[in-house]
Parts: C-alpha cells; sequence; structure tokens
C-alpha cells in the first residue's frame, strides 16, 4: 500500500510539469468536436425540418387530417311554421339519441347494456342485443310444406349438394340458407317471380359452376357480413332520459375505477354508448292543421303538407367547418363558426288562422259524426285575396305520435301491397314453364280456382279499406269528389253572361222526368214533385231542379259550357303548390254527348276538389275574377326580417261582374223559406249559398253506388260586400244525406265565428257587433254605442230613498249592471235588470225627474253577437208582472221583453226579512 502511494506521488510532478501550451491544444481540441458534433446535429435537424416543410409537407398535412382535423357539417335547425299572427304551428325541439358501436361492444356485456337501457328508457332488451352483437339463435322453421315448397327443395338441394360437392365442403353449410329459402317460398307476400326464377337459375348454375367460376368457398356466402359501425338504440328521446342514462354511465366508469384500484377486474356494459343530439319537430296545437301541415320524419326528411312544399326554405342549408379531435373525440373549432352561417333555417307564415282553423275543426268533427259520416273537409277562404283562412279534414291524429298512427295503419299498406304482388305473380304464373311440373294435370285448374280467389279477397279488402280513410290525407285537396248539385251556380254564371235567354226565360219541369230521346234513351229526373209546369232560372236553384239546369246547359252547348268551366279552374290544378293537390276531372267538350252535357250542367260526370270549388265560388263573390289560392304569405328570417312574400294574383276573369252579382242574388233564394238550405241561415249576415247531394261510383264495377253519398254546401257573407267563401263536404252520411241537412249547420257557425274573428259588422245592426280580437276596432264600436256621460252627484244631490221628492234619472245606456245598481243607489232608485251584458235601452228617459224609490227597467244586450237574453231581476224580492203589462210608472215593457210566460223564471225566493 505504502508503494502505490509513492508511485503516484512520484507520477504527479509529471501531470503538473506539462507546458501550458499542451494543455490548452488539449482542450481547444475538445471544444472543437464538441462544436462540429452540434453543428453536425443542428444541421441534420434543420435538414429534417426542411424535408419535412418541404418534401414531405404535403403527405404529413394529409395524414394529421385523417387523425385528428375533421371537417362537420353544421345543419340548421328546421324553420319554424306560423300562423298569419305568427302563432307557433310547427318548431324544432332539442332530443337526444342513443346510439352505439357495435365494434366495441363486448358480447358478454351486450345482455347487460340492454337491461339497464331498458330500466332507463324502455327499450326492448332482446331488440337492443340484437343491435348490439346480432341475433345469437336462429328462429324456429315450420317445416309443414305445401305441394309448391316440396318442388322447391327438390329443385334447391340438389344444387346445393353440387356446389357443396365441387368446392369439397359439407352440405351441413348450406342447411340454413336452404331452410330460409324454403320458408321466404312459402310465404304468400315473397312468394315473387324471383324466387321462382332463383329455382331454376340454381339447378343450371350447379351444373356449370366448376367451369365458370374459380372461387373459394368463402366467396359463395350468401350473406357476407360487413361489420356496422354504428346503430340507433333509441331516438327521440328527451332531456330528462338522456341526463339518466349519462349519470348511470359516469357511475359506472367511477364504480370500475375503484375496482381496478383495488386490483380487480371490470368492464363498464355503457362504455361503448353514445348519447348523440338531434333535432326533433314537434307541433304545439297537437290535432290542429294537421294534413296541412304535413309530417317530418327522421333525419328531417319532410314527408307531406306544407312541410314537403317548402322543404327547400325549411331544411334551411349546410355550412362546413373544420374542428379538431382529440383522443377522447372532442371536437375544438379551428376557425370558429362563420358570421354569416345562421344556426336556424327561416320561418315560413302560412295564410291561416289558427281560431278559425279550429273552430272549422270543431264543426267539422261535429257535423261528421252527427250524420255517421266516413269524412268530410271544410275550408275557408278570403274572397279580395284568395288566402285560405282555413282547411280542414275530418278524420285527424296527433302528428307528434304519427309513428303509433302509421304502426296502426300498416296492415292495410302490408295487405295492399301483398294483394299487388299476388296479382303480378297470378299473371307471371300462368305462363311459367314450371306450372306443370308443380301441378301436373292441373295447372289450367289451378290457375282459375286462383284468379277467382283473388278477386274475392281483392274486393273484401277493398270494402273494408274504405271505411278507414286515411287521416294523413287532406281529402279537400288531394281528394275529388262529384260535387253535385252545387255546380248548378256555375252552370248559372255561364247561362247568365253568355245572355243566350231573357233572365225572366222559363224551363219546363215535364212532371219530374226528362225525356232526352238519344241514342241510349235516357231520362234525367228530380228529386222533388213540383206543383207548377215551368220554373225561371231563379226558382230551379233555389229548389235545385236537375231538369231545368240540365236544359240550360244543353242551351249553352257543350263546347261553351266546358270553356266557362274550364275558366272557373276544373279539371286543371289550382297553382296552389300543395303536394298530391288533384287536379280533379273535367273532359274536354268536344267528348261530351248530350247527357253528359246535361249531367255536367248539374254536377254529374266532373270530379273537383274543394280547393277548387271554394276559389270558384270566391271568383263569383269577386265580381267575376278568380285568384290564385294562397296558402302561404311569407317567409322570414331568424331575425324577423322578410325574404320572400306572396301577394294576392289575379288569374283572370270569368264572367262579367253583373252576372256574378246576378248569381250571388239568386244564390240568397236557397237559403230563405222554401230553399233547399235554409239551416244555412245567419240572423247577422245575410248569406248566399248552394246546397249540394252527389252520389259517388261504385267501388269495383261501373255506376253509381246506391249508398254512397256527400252532402255538400257551400256560400259566402255578407251577400252586398262578400269577404268570405266556406265550403263544407260530408262524405257518405248516413241516413238523412242532403247536403241542406248534414252540411249547411256547419256551414253556418264556420261562416259566423269567422266574420267575428275578423270583426267583419253586421249589415243587420253594426252597433251590436263586437270585434274579439282587434283592439282598435273593439275601442271604435264601444265608442259608438256608449255615450259620454256625467256623473249624476255634479247634477243633483243624493236623496234619501225614504224621503218625499223627485229625483233625476241617470243615463245608463253602455253601462254594466254593477254600474247601473251604483248608479240607481246613488239618487235613490230601483231598477229592474233584464238581460245581460251592456245596457242598450231604459223605459224611463234620461234626466228626467220621476218620485224617488221608482223603479226603471234598464234592457241589457250581450256584447258577443248571438248570444240569449237572460230574464234578470233587481236586487231583493219585488212583485213580478206578467209579460206587458205596464209597469208603476205606466210605461210598458219593449216588444223584445215580451216573452211567453212559460220561458220566465220563477220569482225568487225571499232571503229573510223585508228589503
Amino acid at each position: 500500500m505504502t508503494d502505490n502511494r509513492k508511485a503516484r506521488a512520484s507520477r504527479a510532478p509529471d501531470k503538473l510539469t506539462r507546458p501550458p501550451e499542451t494543455r490548452l491544444t488539449s482542450v481547444r481540441r475538445r471544444m472543437i468536436l464538441t462544436g462540429l458534433g452540434l453543428f453536425v446535429g443542428i444541421l441534420a435537424a434543420f435538414t429534417q425540418i426542411a424535408v419535412l416543410q418541404t418534401v414531405e409537407a404535403d403527405a404529413l398535412r394529409a395524414e394529421a387530417a385523417r387523425n385528428y382535423q375533421r371537417t362537420m357539417a353544421l345543419d340548421d335547425w328546421r324553420g319554424d311554421i306560423t300562423d298569419r299572427d305568427g302563432q307557433l304551428l310547427a318548431v324544432d325541439v332539442h332530443r337526444w339519441a342513443v346510439t352505439a358501436d357495435p365494434t366495441h361492444v363486448d358480447p358478454a356485456e351486450a345482455p347487460h347494456a340492454a337491461r339497464i337501457l331498458g330500466e332507463l328508457i324502455g327499450v326492448d332488451v332482446g331488440e337492443t342485443i340484437d343491435k348490439l352483437v346480432g341475433s345469437r339463435t336462429d328462429s324456429p322453421i315450420d317445416d309443414t310444406a305445401d305441394p309448391a315448397t316440396r318442388f322447391a327443395r327438390q329443385a334447391v338441394r340438389p344444387a346445393a349438394e353440387a356446389v357443396a360437392a365441387i368446392f369439397e365442403f359439407p352440405v351441413s353449410r348450406f342447411e340454413r340458407k336452404m331452410r330460409l329459402l324454403e320458408y321466404f317460398y312459402r310465404m304468400d307476400q315473397l312468394r315473387t317471380r324471383g324466387i321462382y326464377q332463383l329455382v331454376d337459375t340454381l339447378t343450371r348454375i350447379a351444373e356449370v359452376t366448376a367451369k365458370a367460376i374459380n372461387a373459394g368457398a368463402a366467396s359463395l356466402r350468401f350473406f357476407p357480413n360487413r361489420g356496422k359501425r354504428f346503430v340507433y338504440l333509441a331516438r327521440d328521446i328527451d332531456d330528462d332520459a338522456a341526463r339518466s342514462i349519462y349519470d348511470a354511465r359516469q357511475r359506472l366508469f367511477e364504480e370500475c375505477a375503484r375496482v381496478r384500484d383495488e386490483g380487480g377486474e371490470c368492464t363498464n356494459p355503457l362504455a361503448a354508448i353514445q348519447l348523440q343530439p338531434e333535432p326533433h319537430r314537434y307541433y304545439p296545437k297537437r290535432e290542429l292543421a294537421t294534413q296541412f301541415l304535413g309530417l317530418v320524419g327522421t333525419n328531417s326528411h319532410a314527408l307531406d303538407g306544407i312541410e314537403r312544399a317548402m322543404d327547400g326554405v325549411l331544411a334551411g342549408g349546410h355550412h362546413l367547418v373544420e374542428v379538431i379531435r382529440d383522443r377522447r373525440g372532442r371536437s375544438m373549432f379551428l376557425d370558429g363558426i362563420p358570421d354569416d352561417a345562421p344556426l336556424a333555417a327561416p320561418a315560413v307564415e302560412l295564410t291561416l288562422d289558427q281560431q278559425i282553423q279550429a273552430l272549422a275543426e270543431r264543426e267539422l268533427h261535429h257535423a261528421c259524426l252527427a250524420a255517421g259520416a266516413r269524412a268530410g273537409y271544410a275550408i275557408v277562404m278570403a274572397v279580395k285575396t284568395g288566402e285560405v283562412l282555413a282547411a280542414a279534414s275530418f278524420p285527424t291524429f296527433n302528428p307528434n305520435t304519427y309513428r303509433e298512427f302509421y304502426e296502426d295503419r300498416q296492415p292495410l299498406v302490408d295487405e295492399r301491397e301483398v294483394l299487388a304482388q299476388k296479382r303480378e305473380d297470378l299473371n307471371w304464373a300462368a305462363t311459367w314453364p314450371g306450372l306443370k311440373n308443380a301441378f301436373p294435370g292441373s295447372a289450367g285448374v289451378a290457375i282459375r280456382e286462383a284468379q277467382a280467389s283473388q278477386a274475392r279477397e281483392t274486393n273484401a279488402f277493398i270494402e273494408y279499406e274504405h271505411h278507414y280513410p286515411n287521416a294523413a290525407r287532406h281529402s279537400a285537396l288531394q281528394g275529388a269528389y262529384e260535387p253535385g248539385s252545387i255546380m248548378k251556380v256555375f252552370t248559372l254564371a255561364a247561362w247568365l253572361d253568355s245572355a243566350i235567354h231573357p233572365l225572366s226565360w222559363r224551363y219546363g219541369l215535364m212532371d219530374g222526368a226528362w225525356h232526352l230521346e238519344d241514342a241510349e234513351d235516357n231520362v234525367i229526373h228530380d228529386d222533388h214533385h213540383y206543383d207548377v209546369e215551368s220554373a225561371d232560372v231563379a226558382y230551379a236553384l233555389k229548389t235545385s231542379s236537375n231538369i231545368v239546369f240540365g236544359q240550360m246547359g244543353v242551351d249553352l252547348g257543350a263546347e261553351t259550357l266546358w270553356k266557362y268551366l274550364d275558366a272557373f279552374g276544373f279539371g286543371q290544378a289550382t297553382g296552389s303548390g300543395f303536394p298530391g293537390e288533384s287536379a280533379g276531372r273535367l273532359r274536354h267538350g268536344s267528348e261530351w254527348k248530350l247527357v253528359e252535357t246535361a249531367n255536367i250542367a248539374f254536377g254529374q260526370g266532373i270530379s273537383a276538389t274543394g280547393l277548387q270549388l271554394v276559389t270558384a265560388l270566391a271568383a263569383l263573390a269577386n265580381g267575376g275574377v278568380r285568384m290564385r289560392p294562397l296558402l302561404v304569405r311569407r317567409v322570414v328570417d331568424a331575425e324577423g326580417r322578410e325574404l320572400r312574400r306572396w301577394d294576392p294574383a289575379v288569374v283572370g276573369r270569368v264572367v262579367s261582374e253583373k252576372a256574378a252579382r246576378t248569381t250571388l242574388d239568386m244564390m240568397r233564394g236557397v237559403v230563405e223559406p222554401g230553399g233547399t238550405g235554409v239551416k244555412a241561415q245567419i240572423p247577422e249576415y245575410p248569406v248566399a249559398g248552394k246546397t249540394g247531394t252527389g252520389q259517388k261510383p261504385h267501388l269495383r264495377m261501373r255506376g253509381y253506388a246506391e249508398n254512397m253519398w256527400v252532402g255538400t254546401f257551400f256560400g259566402v257573407a255578407p251577400v252586398d260586400e262578400p269577404e268570405l267563401a266556406v265550403l263544407v263536404l260530408v262524405d257518405e252520411p248516413q241516413g238523412k244525406r242532403y247536403g241542406g241537412v248534414v252540411a249547411a249547420p256547419a256551414f253556418r257557425e264556420i261562416m259566423r265565428g269567422a266574420l267575428r274573428r275578423l270583426g267583419v259588422p253586421s249589415p243587420m245592426d253594426a252597433g251590436k257587433q263586437v270585434a274579439w280580437i282587434d283592439p282598435e276596432t273593439l275601442a271604435r264600436r264601444r265608442a259608438i254605442v256608449a255615450p259620454v256621460r256625467r256623473r249624476l252627484s255634479a247634477e243633483a244631490p243624493p236623496v234619501d230613498p225614504g224621503a218625499a221628492g223627485d229625483v233625476p234619472v241617470p243615463d245608463f245606456r253602455g253601462s254594466t249592471m254593477d254600474a247601473v245598481r251604483r248608479a240607481a243607489a246613488e239618487v235613490g232608485l230601483l231598477v229592474h235588470l233584464v238581460g245581460s251584458g251592456t245596457a242598450r235601452s231604459q223605459d224611463l228617459s234620461p234626466q228626467t225627474r220621476v218620485p224617488a224609490g221608482s223603479e226603471v227597467t234598464v234592457v241589457f244586450e250581450p256584447r258577443a253577437p248571438g248570444a240569449s237574453l237572460a230574464i234578470g231581476t233587481a236586487a231583493g224580492p219585488r212583485e213580478r208582472r206578467p209579460p206587458g203589462q205596464p209597469a208603476r210608472d205606466g210605461i210598458a215593457l219593449p216588444p223584445a221583453l215580451q216573452a211567453p210566460p212559460a220561458l220566465a223564471p220563477p220569482a225568487p225566493a225571499p232571503l229573510g226579512g223585508a228589503p
């Protein structure tokens, strides 16, 4: 150890004695080498950066975009639909969809996840398992086989065995496919010509497969599994249900984290379940205008009605933005949302008035139920503009639950498709070469029996389906009926405009039977017997004579009558733009025979929609000028700016103003005593209308059915200055079928309510009409009927009722009952209150002086027109006078108060003690 220490000591002086230049050279060398190394490294790094930024830049950007960057489409929420006053009829609401990626689902955890979702949101557990991992078991198949199935089995099995032998794999691998093929073959709705052709094709392919193709067994799979990456487990989930799923998933995550911390294994069954926001169409007024608005299916797909007609506006646009997603799938916007990207589509404002629409639907519903009718419709149109204010159709349904509605109708749809497929297959099977092999010796008999059975089955289905009309179809716009006698109005207008005879011209009634003496020896009858031998056109319209209007049509001639009806808009779409609108049926006049000319003149042999009829009627009320019907008023954006407006458009003049005015004047007689539409009378407004009773064609054969009718009434009011045209149709009423009985009462209520809603003054007594909605009109009319009154205390001091003396009579007119009582008590008078509403008259003139304690009779009338008067009494008991007997002051009651004694209520019993 000592020697080693000495050796190190001996070497140390050598290092210390090295010259400084040598040491500096060594340090400099190391620094240079280090610098060179750093320079080379930096140069290599910069070189790599340059390469990445230049040569490989495009490839790297593409790779980054594939991994992290996405282009997302921001869909606009579907635009709102409102009525003419801005009331919401259709709107998008925020809902959720439950989705999953089946490739990320552990099959062992799928039943657990399905059970949890079933408890939280009520989904079907078995169906959810199938969506997550697929069906695990095959449904049992009935082995019972008919002759056709045996034939299929005999043809399919040899083909399967031949294919299996060629490729040397067991035929058992084809067993499931063969069972499915036989099962499909047995099902009536799938027994198509494709199955028959498949049998023949498999037989031929089995013989040439080895030579025709060179493929492995894997390529022969019947149903290759493509592996779905996305499935919907539930849709239309509200916020509460979505929150429950989210909370359950988070609790399971926390529980699994705790188990893993303790060293165990845990899998969250809801880990692959996702919640996806999506808009859902909601109709806040439920059944109101259902068929008119239409429907929106899944993924905001418009199905019908205004939703479909205006889908280009309501659907909005798609705005593409760049986003980056992290490993958890969270998105971050790179450039933000564009400033010019609206997130709500424009709104569509309809011409409908929801109050008038609700009124029309209610009255139509009552009319159809009272008549036991199959269906019906009602339309209200503004005469001067052509705007449709209401379009009701019966029956209806709640569009918010339309899936249930279509599920209920699905059997009818399926059966119709099955019958159509059967008819096609039967026609093909009659010429199929293999038919003789399937039915040896009896092929012809089998075809004839199948055709007869199919005819019976089809007839039964047609009868059954007819009694269950499609409530999603707007029959006023998409259905065409023979209008019946209401067409006589347009024949009369054409007759007057043509001036082929003077207005006083009379036609013979021919004892109720007009023999045309044509080639078919046709006879036209009237439903009523008349005591006169001839009639002018006014009487014929009032009594709805088929014979007179048939002669008028013949006098006009087929070409002329067709020209006028075409100008009124029959036989062509109205241009409203409603999807599926029917054009009706009106053949050209050159094709009419004599009997057809007569029939069309009074409403047979022509079909028309409700919109065509009410538009033509509005043309008469508009002085002979036809307007294009309007369903949509305008389009506005999310900030209320008007983007487009549809103004009233004139189609053209149909008849002269004089002819139109004369026609309306004659239509007034229809609702007067002796006419067919007396039940359409409205006390406050004069009405011009026409009844119609049309016969419907037979469902399965030529000609008309004996028990299928439509009752119709249409009219305008007020006649002197028409504002509205209303049409009501009741389809197949039971019992009484005439339009004046089943449709006129509904017309009366719809027309009356619509005119009140619009504040149209009554020509009978404008002072009694009240505008329910417009405050300015209401204030103006109240100012007319309510005079300005001065306080009585300024004219005479209060008087003790028990003291002698005279007191001034207040002016009670325009006051309420409480105000009348207070004013009478203030001066010491008794009042007898009659009626309800606002004071309109009194039996003692204002400011006249009468003895204190005298009784004044004050008559009240309701604010709303049409409300009934109720007999009222003064506060406290008093002796009643018989109707018409003079009061204590000698003034008799007004005639309006002289009701029969049977209608007067009994005198009130004393409440204890004298007043």
